[in-house]
Protein backbone atom coordinates (compact mmCIF):
# COMPACT_ATOMS: atom_id res chain seq x y z
CA UNK A 1 0.00 0.00 0.00
CA UNK A 2 1.45 3.36 -1.01
CA UNK A 3 -1.00 5.53 0.91
CA UNK A 4 -3.80 5.13 3.40
CA UNK A 5 -5.55 7.92 5.25
CA UNK A 6 -5.29 7.69 9.04
CA UNK A 7 -8.84 6.47 9.59
CA UNK A 8 -8.08 2.97 10.80
CA UNK A 9 -11.25 1.15 11.79
CA UNK A 10 -13.67 3.52 10.10
CA UNK A 11 -16.23 2.21 7.64
CA UNK A 12 -14.61 4.25 4.86
CA UNK A 13 -11.13 2.83 5.52
CA UNK A 14 -12.54 -0.69 5.74
CA UNK A 15 -14.38 -0.24 2.42
CA UNK A 16 -11.22 1.08 0.74
CA UNK A 17 -9.28 -1.94 2.06
CA UNK A 18 -12.03 -4.31 0.86
CA UNK A 19 -11.96 -2.76 -2.62
CA UNK A 20 -8.17 -3.16 -2.73
CA UNK A 21 -8.38 -6.81 -1.65
CA UNK A 22 -11.09 -7.47 -4.25
CA UNK A 23 -8.97 -5.77 -6.94
CA UNK A 24 -6.07 -8.15 -6.21
CA UNK A 25 -8.38 -11.16 -6.53
CA UNK A 26 -10.01 -9.89 -9.72
CA UNK A 27 -6.64 -8.95 -11.23
CA UNK A 28 -5.42 -12.53 -10.74
CA UNK A 29 -8.65 -13.83 -12.29
CA UNK A 30 -8.29 -11.48 -15.25
CA UNK A 31 -4.66 -12.45 -15.87
CA UNK A 32 -5.54 -16.15 -15.70
CA UNK A 33 -8.26 -15.72 -18.31
CA UNK A 34 -7.42 -17.12 -21.72
CA UNK A 35 -9.09 -14.02 -23.16
CA UNK A 36 -6.58 -11.63 -21.59
CA UNK A 37 -4.14 -10.65 -24.33
CA UNK A 38 -2.14 -7.72 -22.91
CA UNK A 39 0.61 -9.76 -21.29
CA UNK A 40 2.83 -6.68 -20.98
CA UNK A 41 0.10 -5.08 -18.81
CA UNK A 42 -0.20 -7.10 -15.61
CA UNK A 43 -1.21 -4.53 -13.01
CA UNK A 44 -1.47 -0.89 -12.12
CA UNK A 45 -2.45 1.64 -9.50
CA UNK A 46 -5.73 1.68 -7.58
CA UNK A 47 -7.02 4.86 -5.93
CA UNK A 48 -10.09 4.90 -3.66
CA UNK A 49 -11.54 8.21 -2.47
CA UNK A 50 -14.51 9.33 -0.44
CA UNK A 51 -16.64 11.90 -2.24
CA UNK A 52 -17.89 14.81 -0.14
CA UNK A 53 -21.16 16.37 -1.22
CA UNK A 54 -22.32 19.97 -1.17
CA UNK A 55 -26.04 20.42 -1.83
CA UNK A 56 -26.23 16.82 -3.14
CA UNK A 57 -23.42 17.45 -5.66
CA UNK A 58 -19.84 16.17 -5.37
CA UNK A 59 -17.62 19.00 -4.14
CA UNK A 60 -14.27 17.46 -3.16
CA UNK A 61 -12.46 14.18 -2.59
CA UNK A 62 -10.70 12.62 0.36
CA UNK A 63 -8.15 10.07 -0.83
CA UNK A 64 -8.54 6.96 1.32
CA UNK A 65 -6.10 4.55 -0.30
CA UNK A 66 -3.55 4.22 -3.10
CA UNK A 67 -2.33 0.69 -3.84
CA UNK A 68 -0.24 -1.15 -6.39
CA UNK A 69 -2.24 -4.08 -7.74
CA UNK A 70 -0.32 -6.76 -9.62
CA UNK A 71 2.77 -5.71 -11.54
CA UNK A 72 2.70 -1.98 -12.33
CA UNK A 73 3.92 -1.44 -15.93
CA UNK A 74 7.66 -0.68 -15.86
CA UNK A 75 7.38 -0.25 -12.09
CA UNK A 76 6.21 3.30 -12.74
CA UNK A 77 3.86 3.78 -9.79
CA UNK A 78 4.01 7.58 -10.03
CA UNK A 79 2.86 7.63 -13.66
CA UNK A 80 -0.08 5.27 -13.11
CA UNK A 81 -1.08 6.92 -9.83
CA UNK A 82 -1.15 10.23 -11.71
CA UNK A 83 -3.37 8.70 -14.42
CA UNK A 84 -5.71 7.18 -11.83
CA UNK A 85 -5.97 10.53 -10.04
CA UNK A 86 -6.59 12.39 -13.30
CA UNK A 87 -9.48 10.04 -14.09
CA UNK A 88 -10.88 10.61 -10.62
CA UNK A 89 -10.67 14.41 -10.69
CA UNK A 90 -12.12 14.51 -14.20
CA UNK A 91 -14.97 12.35 -12.95
CA UNK A 92 -15.48 14.73 -9.99
CA UNK A 93 -16.06 17.57 -12.43
CA UNK A 94 -18.16 15.40 -14.77
CA UNK A 95 -20.31 14.15 -11.92
CA UNK A 96 -20.91 17.62 -10.48
CA UNK A 97 -21.79 19.19 -13.84
CA UNK A 98 -23.09 16.39 -16.08
CA UNK A 99 -24.12 13.58 -13.67
CA UNK A 100 -21.40 11.27 -15.03
CA UNK A 101 -20.82 7.96 -13.28
CA UNK A 102 -17.76 6.80 -15.27
CA UNK A 103 -14.67 8.68 -16.41
CA UNK A 104 -15.26 7.06 -19.81
CA UNK A 105 -18.08 9.56 -20.32
CA UNK A 106 -15.46 12.33 -20.62
CA UNK A 107 -12.53 10.32 -21.98
CA UNK A 108 -10.46 11.75 -24.82
CA UNK A 109 -7.49 9.58 -25.72
CA UNK A 110 -5.98 12.37 -27.85
CA UNK A 111 -5.63 14.37 -24.61
CA UNK A 112 -4.39 11.38 -22.59
CA UNK A 113 -7.73 11.09 -20.75
CA UNK A 114 -8.83 7.48 -20.39
CA UNK A 115 -11.64 5.45 -18.81
CA UNK A 116 -11.04 3.72 -15.50
CA UNK A 117 -12.76 5.66 -12.69
CA UNK A 118 -16.27 4.98 -11.42
CA UNK A 119 -18.66 6.61 -8.96
CA UNK A 120 -20.38 4.32 -6.43
CA UNK A 121 -22.41 4.77 -3.26
CA UNK A 122 -22.83 2.48 -0.26
CA UNK A 123 -25.04 3.21 2.77
CA UNK A 124 -25.01 6.95 2.10
CA UNK A 125 -21.24 7.12 1.59
CA UNK A 126 -20.06 8.03 -1.91
CA UNK A 127 -16.79 6.75 -3.38
CA UNK A 128 -14.71 7.10 -6.50
CA UNK A 129 -12.70 4.01 -7.47
CA UNK A 130 -10.05 4.48 -10.12
CA UNK A 131 -7.56 2.09 -11.70
CA UNK A 132 -4.81 2.70 -14.24
CA UNK A 133 -2.28 0.34 -15.78
CA UNK A 134 -4.21 -2.01 -18.08
CA UNK A 135 -5.98 -1.18 -21.32
CA UNK A 136 -8.42 1.64 -20.55
CA UNK A 137 -11.60 -0.43 -20.76
CA UNK A 138 -10.02 -3.16 -18.65
CA UNK A 139 -9.15 -0.53 -16.01
CA UNK A 140 -12.86 0.29 -15.83
CA UNK A 141 -13.99 -3.34 -15.69
CA UNK A 142 -11.54 -4.03 -12.85
CA UNK A 143 -12.77 -1.00 -10.88
CA UNK A 144 -16.40 -2.08 -11.28
CA UNK A 145 -15.84 -5.76 -10.45
CA UNK A 146 -13.76 -4.85 -7.38
CA UNK A 147 -16.42 -2.42 -6.18
CA UNK A 148 -19.14 -5.06 -6.52
CA UNK A 149 -17.07 -7.71 -4.73
CA UNK A 150 -16.32 -5.31 -1.85
CA UNK A 151 -19.98 -4.32 -1.52
CA UNK A 152 -19.49 -0.71 -2.59
CA UNK A 153 -21.69 -1.31 -5.64
CA UNK A 154 -24.53 -3.79 -6.01
CA UNK A 155 -25.33 -5.92 -9.03
CA UNK A 156 -28.72 -4.16 -9.06
CA UNK A 157 -26.99 -0.78 -9.41
CA UNK A 158 -24.83 -2.28 -12.12
CA UNK A 159 -27.88 -3.47 -14.05
CA UNK A 160 -29.50 -0.01 -13.85
CA UNK A 161 -26.56 1.52 -15.69
CA UNK A 162 -25.73 -1.47 -17.86
CA UNK A 163 -26.05 0.49 -21.10
CA UNK A 164 -22.92 2.41 -20.10
CA UNK A 165 -20.83 -0.67 -19.49
CA UNK A 166 -18.28 -2.40 -21.71
CA UNK A 167 -20.46 -5.51 -21.91
CA UNK A 168 -18.09 -7.29 -24.28
CA UNK A 169 -15.46 -7.43 -21.51
CA UNK A 170 -17.59 -8.92 -18.72
CA UNK A 171 -18.06 -12.41 -20.16
CA UNK A 172 -14.38 -12.63 -21.03
CA UNK A 173 -12.97 -12.01 -17.57
CA UNK A 174 -15.80 -12.19 -15.06
CA UNK A 175 -18.63 -14.43 -16.27
CA UNK A 176 -20.03 -14.44 -12.74
CA UNK A 177 -20.94 -10.75 -13.16
CA UNK A 178 -22.24 -10.99 -16.73
CA UNK A 179 -25.96 -10.33 -17.10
Amino acid sequence: MLYSVDKQGTAEAEMAAAISTAARTRMAQMLDSAAYEQQDRRGGQLVVAKVHLDDHRPSHLEILRIDSIGEVPNGDTQKYTTYALEKMFRLLYGTAIFNHVYSRQSADEKKGQYPGAIYVANNGVHYFVSFSGLEAMDDEVLAIASSIDAGAMTKTALQKIEGLLPNDRWPLYFPDLAA
